[in-house]
C-alpha cells in the first residue's frame, strides 16, 4: 500500500519498515518486495548486496520472482561476482512459469552465457514467455523469426510478435517492423502498428520490467533518451543485443 500509494500517501520509507516486519518472520513475499527495495534504492540506501540475501532467502522459499531476481543478479554481477551458471537460477523460476525468467533463460540461449549456445532453446523459452504478453520476449521471438535462428525464417511470423510488442510500447519492436515495412517484406498495413501505441505503463526496453514493480524507477537511455532502463546493467545489456538499441548509442 505504502509502496504504491494504494489509499495512503506513497512512502517508500514505511514500505520498506513493514516489508521488513514480514519478512523477518519469513514471508517470502515480502523478502522478495525488500530486496527490490533495496536494489533500485527506493526507501533506502541502495545496496545490491543486502539485496542479494533477502533475495535468496525467498528463492531458497522456492518463490519463483525471487528466484528470477537472484538470477539477474549473477547475470550482471550485482552484489554479487557474476556467474552465469549461478544466473541458471533463471531455469527454476522458468519452470514456474515465471515470465521474466523464461525470457531471461532464452536470452542465455541466444547469447551463450554461461552455457552452449542454443537457438531452438532460446525459441522454446522466448516462446514461453511471449505467449504470456511479456513484450521483451515477443520482440525477441521476433527477431528469431526475422533472422531464421532456431526457426526457419518467416516474416509473417516475425511481424506477428513484434506488432505484439509494439502494442504495449516496445521502441525496438515498432523499429524492427518499420524496417520489414520500408524492405517491402508487408505493407504499412499487414505491418500496423508502424509505432507503438505507448501505454500507460513503460516498461524496460531490456527485460520488460514494468516500471513501479518492485519499487523500479525506469530512466531515460543515458545516451539518446528515446528508450528507458531499469538500470545501467540492463542498458548495457541492451546495447549488446542482437538486434538491440539504436547502434548510435552503443558506440
Amino acid at each position: 500500500m505504502y509502496q504504491n500509494g494504494n489509499g495512503v500517501k506513497q512512502d517508500y520509507g514505511e514500505a520498506v519498515w513493514w516489508y521488513r516486519k514480514a519478512a523477518e518472520q519469513g514471508n517470502a513475499d515480502a523478502q522478495n518486495s525488500l530486496g527490490c527495495m533495496y536494489q533500485f534504492g527506493n526507501g533506502t540506501k541502495q545496496d545490491y548486496g543486502v539485496a542479494v540475501r533477502w533475495y535468496r532467502m525467498a528463492a531458497e522459499q522456492g518463490y519463483a520472482i525471487a528466484q528470477s531476481n537472484l538470477g539477474c543478479m549473477y547475470d550482471h554481477g550485482n552484489g554479487v561476482k557474476q556467474d552465469y551458471g549461478e544466473a541458471m537460477r533463471y531455469r527454476k523460476a522458468a519452470e514456474q512459469r515465471d515470465k521474466l525468467a523464461q525470457s531471461n533463460l532464452g536470452f542465455m540461449y541466444d547469447h551463450g552465457n554461461g552455457l552452449k549456445q542454443d537457438y531452438g532453446e532460446a525459441v522454446r523459452w522466448y516462446r514461453k514467455a511471449a505467449e504470456q504478453g511479456y513484450a521483451s520476449a515477443q520482440s525477441n521471438l521476433g527477431c528469431m523469426y526475422d533472422n531464421g535462428n532456431g526457426v526457419k525464417q518467416d516474416y509473417g511470423e516475425a511481424m506477428r510478435w513484434y506488432r505484439k510488442a509494439a502494442d504495449q510500447g516496445c521502441l525496438n519492436a515498432a523499429e524492427n517492423l518499420k524496417r520489414l515495412i520500408a524492405a517491402g517484406v508487408a505493407s504499412a498495413e499487414e505491418g500496423r502498428p508502424a509505432t507503438p501505441h505507448l501505454s500507460t505503463t513503460r516498461v524496460c526496453s531490456n527485460c520488460g520490467i514494468a516500471e513501479g514493480s518492485g519499487g523500479i524507477s525506469l530512466k531515460p537511455c543515458s545516451r539518446c533518451k528515446a528508450v528507458v532502463y531499469c538500470g545501467r546493467a540492463c542498458q548495457a545489456q541492451h546495447w549488446k543485443k542482437h538486434g538491440g538499441h539504436k547502434p548510435v548509442c552503443c558506440k
